[in-house]
Order: structure tokens, then C-alpha cells, then sequence
């Protein structure tokens, strides 16, 4: 019995230690992936689907990336609860910072399912452009493998200045809007 239990625990300690490296190893590969885009071009396509006001259109991405900063995130398609709790939230902030910063939310619906986005969309009342990616091309950059990291700040060239999702992170939201008064000064 005695010798089970030590054979038990040791089992433990080394699928932990190995559970946990393998944390640390995705990490790291996180961190220098994020590393890695500061600063980088995020190139999106030259024409861009969009939805606004119910009725799609293609127009060309120079026409809608206008602004000074854009806050570029991908909504989460896989939960229609999450993306419609992404959309209120999207929306009540760009209520309470549109006048304040000069900026401009892109919100980049992926996925297949046009019906769900056309009427989710429209029935919210959703009255900024939201970019549809039906074949998520979007998500073909690395940085986006995460979904911690769908948000970032972009610059009026489209680099990439911060990374990371403040929808449930406060702190992430006052770096963003650091950012952007910071940069409205100079």
C-alpha cells in the first residue's frame, strides 16, 4: 500500500510538472507571437463586405479605414449569447469614447452562417459597419489563434500597437484608451 501511494503521487508531480510545462511552452509561444506583430502591418484585403443598416455592400478598404486608430476584433462566432453580449458591449462603448478618441471600431464577423449575422445584426440595431468574413480570412493571421487575443489597436497605417481582448479585462480597455489620448496629444 505504501509503496502504491508513493507510486501515485510521483505519477501526480510528473503529469503536473508535465501538464504545466506544457502551460509555460504555450505561453511562451503566445507571448513571442505577440512580440512578434507589435508594430507589424495587419494587411487586410483590398475590398471589404460589410454590414450596416441591414443592407450589404463591398466598398474599398481605404473608404472605411478613415480614422486615426481602429480597434479591430473578431466577434465570436460560435456562441450567439457571446456575440450578442460582444455587440452590446461594442456599442455601449462606442457611445461612452466616439467623441472623446479619434477612432474607428472594426468588428469582423467570421463563419458561414450569413443568416445569423444579417438578422442578429439587424435586430440588435446595430448602427456601426460590421465587416463579414464568411470564409474568415481574418483569422489566417496567428495572432488571432486566441481568442483572448481578437482585439487589437490598430494605427493609421494599420500596425499593430496593442494586443488583447478587453471585453472582460478592464485593465486591457484603459491601456487601449491610454493609447489613443495619448497619441491624440502629439
Amino acid at each position: 500500500m505504501k509503496y502504491t501511494t508513493l507510486f501515485v503521487i510521483k505519477v501526480l508531480i510528473i503529469f503536473y510538472g508535465c501538464h504545466n510545462h506544457g502551460l509555460k511552452t504555450k505561453q511562451k509561444e503566445i507571448e513571442k507571437s505577440i512580440i512578434s506583430w507589435y508594430n507589424k502591418d495587419l494587411i487586410l484585403s483590398d475590398t471589404l463586405v460589410i454590414l450596416e443598416d441591414g443592407e450589404k455592400r463591398t466598398i474599398p478598404k481605404e473608404e472605411f479605414l478613415q480614422k486615426k486608430y481602429k480597434i479591430l476584433s473578431i466577434l465570436d462566432n460560435d456562441c450567439r449569447s457571446c456575440t450578442i453580449s460582444q455587440l452590446l458591449f461594442w456599442d455601449a462603448f462606442i457611445m461612452e469614447n466616439i467623441d472623446i478618441y479619434d477612432f474607428q471600431l472594426v468588428l469582423f464577423y467570421c463563419g458561414p452562417n450569413e443568416y445569423f449575422s444579417d438578422v442578429l445584426i439587424s435586430e440588435l440595431g446595430i448602427k456601426y459597419p460590421i465587416v463579414l468574413d464568411h470564409s474568415s480570412q481574418i483569422l489566417s493571421y496567428d495572432i488571432f489563434d486566441e481568442n483572448i487575443y481578437h482585439t487589437v489597436l490598430l494605427d493609421h497605417e494599420n500596425r499593430v500597437i496593442l494586443i488583447g481582448n478587453y471585453f472582460d479585462n478592464k485593465q486591457l480597455e484603459v491601456l487601449y484608451l491610454e493609447e489613443m489620448g495619448r497619441n491624440a496629444q502629439r
